[in-house]
C-alpha cells in the first residue's frame, strides 16, 4: 500500500489538474458566447446589407423602367412630330390638337397602337435630286456591254 503523505500529495496533485481544467472550460465557454454573439451580430448585418440590396436593386429598377418609358415617349414623340399640331387657344393657353388618324387620347407612356405613315415634304423645282424627267437615257456604246 502506499503511504497516506503520497496519497495526499496525488490528491493535491489531481485536484490542481481538475482546476485548470475547469479553468480553460470556463475559458472557453465564454469564448463560445462571445462566438454566439458575433455570429449573430455577423448575421443582423448581413440582413441588413440584404434588404439595402433589395431595396437598391427594386429602386434601379424603377429608374430603368421609367427612363425606358421616358424614352419610348420620346420615340413616340419623334415619330407623332408632323401630326400634332399646337396652337394658342382664346383664354391664352396651349392646346394639342391630334390629327384624326392618331385614334383617342392615350394616356403619358402608352405606346401608340397604329401610327399614320408620314409623307416626305414635297420638292421644290429649284431643289437637288434626281428625277426620271430629268435623266438623260444611255448613250449607245458608253459601257452597257460587260467585257469577259
Amino acid at each position: 500500500m502506499q503511504d497516506p503523505a503520497q496519497l495526499e500529495a496525488t490528491l493535491a496533485a489531481t485536484l490542481q489538474v481538475v482546476e485548470a481544467q475547469r479553468s480553460q472550460l470556463q475559458k472557453a465557454q465564454e469564448e463560445l458566447a462571445l462566438l454566439h454573439l458575433e455570429l449573430e451580430s455577423e448575421r443582423r448585418a448581413r440582413e441588413a446589407a440584404e434588404e439595402k440590396l433589395r431595396e437598391a436593386s427594386v429602386d434601379f429598377a424603377r429608374k430603368l423602367s421609367q427612363m425606358q418609358a421616358r424614352v419610348l415617349e420620346a420615340e413616340r414623340d419623334v415619330v407623332l412630330g408632323g401630326q400634332v399640331l399646337v396652337a394658342r387657344s382664346a383664354g391664352g393657353g396651349i392646346v394639342s390638337a391630334r390629327v384624326a388618324s392618331e385614334g383617342p387620347a392615350r394616356m403619358p407612356g402608352e405606346t401608340p397602337r397604329r401610327l399614320a405613315p408620314v409623307p416626305p415634304p414635297p420638292r421644290q423645282v429649284d431643289e437637288p435630286g434626281f428625277s426620271r424627267s430629268h435623266v438623260s437615257p444611255p448613250i449607245a456604246g458608253s459601257g452597257g456591254s460587260r467585257r469577259t
